[in-house]
C-alpha cells in the first residue's frame, strides 16, 4: 500500500511539472553538446555537467551566486533570483538545485518555467511533507499565471523549515505583479521571501566566462575579455549573459557562422541577419513560421508544434511546416524534454 501511495504522488508531482532530482534522473537525462548548451539554453543535464559557468555573488568577486543562495536557503529562509530577461536567473536555479543533490542536503522538486499546466497546490503538497531531509522546491517564472500557485504552497509550509523555496522572476514583474488572490499571499512574496538579485556582467566576471567556455567547449577565443565585454555590455538591461552567451557560441567551430573576432557586429544580430536571410530564401511559409514562433513568445503563449502547423493550408504545407520545426530546432525552437513543447 505504501509503496503504492508513494507511485501516486511521484506520478502526480510529474503531471504538474516538477522532475524529482535523483542520480537515475541524471543517468537517463544526458546533457547535450556544450556548444549547444552555449547556444540555445541550459537543461538541468548540462549545469550537472558543469557546463554553465557560476556567477558573481552580490558580495563580490570572491563570492558565488549560487553558493550564497544555497547558504540562504539551508537556514530555511525562501528565496527569489531577481534580475531582467536572460540575465541567467533559471540557470542560477538549475545550478542550486544540483549542488543541492549533490550534496545530499535533500530532496530536490524542480519546476521549469515552460509549464502550461496551472499549478495545483493540493496535488503536490502531500508529496512535499512526506519528503524525507530538507527538501528544496525550485519554481521558474514564478509570476507566470501558470506558477503563481506556488504561493500559496509557499504559505501552507510558512512554519515548516523542512520545505524551502526557491523562486525566480523578472525583475518587473515581481514589483508590478499584482494579482494574488489575497493580501497575505502579497505579504509573503514582499515581505518573506529574501531577494536576490543577478548583477550585471563586469569586465572581470566577463574574462571568467571566456575563461570557463574556452575550458568546457575547447574552444578559442581570439578576442580579449574587455572587447567582448564593451560589445554586449552596451544593453544590459536585457539579457546580459543571453548576449555574451550569443557572441561565445559562435566561436565554436560548428556554430556555422562567419568569424566575428575584431567585428563590431555582435553575434546575436549576425544570427538574426542570417535567420532573416535564410527565411526569405525559404518563401512565405517560412517567413510566417518565423513570425509565429516570435508572437506566441511574446505573447508569453507555450510554443507547441500543433499552433505552428496551423499555418498549413494543405498537405505539402503540413510537411514544409513539420520539415522546417526539425531545420530550425537548436536556432529558432528548442524542444523540451517533452517533445511536445517546444
Amino acid at each position: 500500500t505504501e509503496r503504492r501511495l508513494n507511485e501516486a504522488r511521484k506520478a502526480e508531482i510529474k503531471k504538474q511539472g516538477f522532475v524529482n532530482l535523483s542520480d537515475s534522473y541524471f543517468e537517463r537525462e544526458k546533457p547535450a553538446p556544450p556548444s549547444r548548451c552555449w547556444r540555445t539554453g541550459f537543461e538541468l543535464s548540462d549545469v550537472e555537467a558543469g557546463y554553465a559557468v557560476s556567477r558573481q555573488g552580490e558580495n563580490g568577486a570572491d563570492h558565488d551566486f549560487s553558493d550564497e543562495t544555497a547558504d540562504i536557503l539551508e537556514e530555511g529562509q525562501d528565496c527569489v533570483v531577481l534580475g531582467p530577461p536572460g540575465s541567467g536567473k533559471s540557470t542560477i536555479c538549475k545550478e542550486v538545485a544540483c549542488r543541492w543533490h549533490d550534496e545530499g542536503r535533500g530532496n530536490v522538486f524542480y519546476r521549469t518555467g515552460d509549464q502550461s499546466r496551472e499549478l495545483n497546490v493540493g496535488a503536490v503538497e502531500d508529496a512535499m511533507r512526506t519528503a524525507e531531509n530538507q527538501t528544496l522546491v525550485v519554481v521558474e517564472d514564478a509570476t507566470r499565471d501558470e506558477a503563481r500557485g506556488v504561493f500559496r504552497l509557499i504559505k501552507e509550509f510558512q512554519n515548516n523549515r523542512d520545505v524551502v523555496f526557491l523562486l525566480d522572476s523578472r525583475s518587473n514583474d515581481w514589483h508590478t505583479d499584482k494579482t494574488l488572490a489575497n493580501a497575505r499571499l502579497e505579504e509573503i512574496r514582499n515581505k518573506e521571501i529574501e531577494k536576490k538579485r543577478v548583477q550585471h556582467i563586469n569586465e572581470s566576471e566577463c574574462r571568467r566566462i571566456v575563461e570557463h567556455f574556452e575550458e568546457v567547449t575547447g574552444s578559442t577565443v581570439p578576442d580579449s575579455a574587455e572587447s567582448i565585454h564593451d560589445a554586449v555590455r552596451t544593453n544590459q538591461d536585457v539579457g546580459g549573459m543571453l548576449q555574451l552567451a550569443h557572441h561565445l557560441s559562435f566561436y565554436t567551430r560548428d556554430s556555422g557562422f562567419e568569424d566575428i573576432s575584431g567585428s563590431n557586429v555582435t553575434s546575436l544580430e549576425q544570427m538574426m541577419r542570417k535567420m532573416i536571410e535564410k527565411q526569405t530564401d525559404e518563401g512565405t511559409l517560412s517567413i510566417e513560421f518565423g513570425i509565429l514562433v516570435n508572437l506566441l513568445n511574446a505573447a508569453d503563449i507555450t510554443v507547441r508544434p500543433e499552433l505552428l502547423l496551423s499555418l498549413a493550408e494543405d498537405d505539402e504545407d503540413y510537411h514544409q511546416i513539420e520539415e522546417l520545426l526539425e531545420d530550425y530546432e537548436g536556432e529558432l525552437v528548442f524542444s523540451d524534454r517533452d517533445s511536445s513543447v517546444l
